[in-house]
């Protein structure tokens, strides 16, 4: 009796989990990523350089299979580098220590499309790989100190496709938490606004640590 009792349950709980994965077909998730880097002047160089990036990405799937989702998503990037340079100025016997500061500052508005291939769904836990091909613009302004003469604004739109692996938790009603190691292989190519000047770079596991994101999940 003890062992009916036993398959009765497990049954009944991977009937559920079977259940449950398959009733949510829509996913609505949102991450963040931010990223700093800082290179100090020396002796040898008297440059000093801070980059920061911040990125908001929100996405929504919808599950055509148990295996398969279709989605769109939007990406707002926002880099700064602050690089601050010391000219040494000589006049007569002195030397003279000027200090020059410039701001870049890239805002970018990304639209895209892209599946998701799921290596494991139950319901609560899921792990999937994604493939996207994503349109861009980006506008560049700097901000320079007066008395020197300033940079035009660059306009430029890109291109790109990455491979993207992620996981997801559900703890709560379809409220998950979701981890993800973005542009693990990813081709990109730009090019300048009005120009015929063109770029273009291929790269696999760069940075893996610098691209990774967490954000929240719900599925209905």
């Amino acid at each position: 009796m003890t062992k009916y009792y036993i398959l009765t349950v497990l049954s009944s709980i991977f009937i559920f989990s079977v259940s449950y994965a398959q009733d949510k077909k829509i996913t609505i998730s949102a991450h963040t990523n931010f990223s700093k880097q800082e290179a100090k002047n020396n002796s040898l160089s008297p440059i000093n350089d801070i980059y920061r990036d911040f990125n908001l990405t929100p996405r929504i799937s919808y599950k055509i299979s148990k295996m398969w989702a279709l989605g769109a998503l939007y990406q707002y990037g926002v880099n700064k580098n602050t690089t601050s340079i010391i000219i040494p100025i000589v006049n007569a016997n002195e030397t003279t220590r000027v200090y020059v500061e410039q701001e870049q500052k890239s805002t970018t508005n990304t639209f895209g499309l892209f599946v998701q291939s799921y290596l494991y769904d139950n319901g609560k836990f899921a792990a999937f790989l994604e493939v996207d091909g994503l349109k861009g613009k980006t506008k560049t302004t700097f901000d320079i100190e007066e008395g020197i003469m300033p940079s035009p604004d660059i306009k430029y739109n890109s291109f790109s496709s990455g491979l993207h692996a992620g996981g997801r938790y559900t703890f709560f009603k379809g409220l998950g938490i979701e981890a993800r190691l973005n542009q693990l292989v990813q081709y990109k190519k730009s090019k300048l606004a009005d120009e015929n000047v063109k770029d273009s770079y291929f790269r696999v596991l760069s940075d893996i640590w610098r691209d990774c994101s967490i954000g929240l999940a719900y599925q209905f």
